[in-house]
């Protein structure tokens, strides 16, 4: 199956908050996928033939920084790499703005999420005490830093 990257839309709301609410137990609600919408860092994955979406990754740009808020890939899409062709858009789209430094949250019980991260390079930075609720959980913190080339 081949996909596509795109910019997140305020039309693709009502299909993300579906997956949303498939995927995490405390989903995120229409406003704030809207604010996402608005910080300039909202992409969704979609199959090129019928053009759904089966994906997204959203976060904030602050001075040469990202912070990955959220991403998510349907349940019957998972275990196929998209999440990785997500945070590799994400860092290889923001790298080419300028960016250097990228963070994140995950839940400690995340461990797909975790796995995916260190893959990419993440390092843990820190835990956030009692970081998420339903059910209460801290949430390892970590960022990737861009390291130009030499030569």
């Amino acid at each position: 199956m081949d996909y596509k990257i795109r910019r997140m839309t305020f039309d693709d709301i009502a299909i993300i908050i579906e997956l949303e609410r498939g995927l995490f137990r405390e989903p995120w609600s229409e406003l704030m996928f809207m604010e996402e919408i608005n910080t300039n860092g909202s992409y969704v994955l979609c199959e090129t033939g019928n053009n759904s979406i089966v994906g997204y990754v959203c976060g904030w740009r602050v001075m040469d920084e990202f912070h990955i808020t959220n991403l998510g890939v349907a349940k019957d899409y998972q275990k196929q790499g998209l999440g990785s062709e997500l945070v590799q858009y994400i860092i290889d789209h923001m790298i080419r703005q300028g960016l250097k430094k990228f963070y994140l949250e995950v839940r400690q019980s995340n461990v797909p999420a975790l796995l995916l991260y260190v893959k990419f390079g993440f390092n843990i930075t820190g835990i956030k005490k009692e970081y998420y609720k339903n059910p209460q959980e801290d949430a390892i913190q970590m960022m990737w830093q861009h390291e130009k080339k030499q030569g």
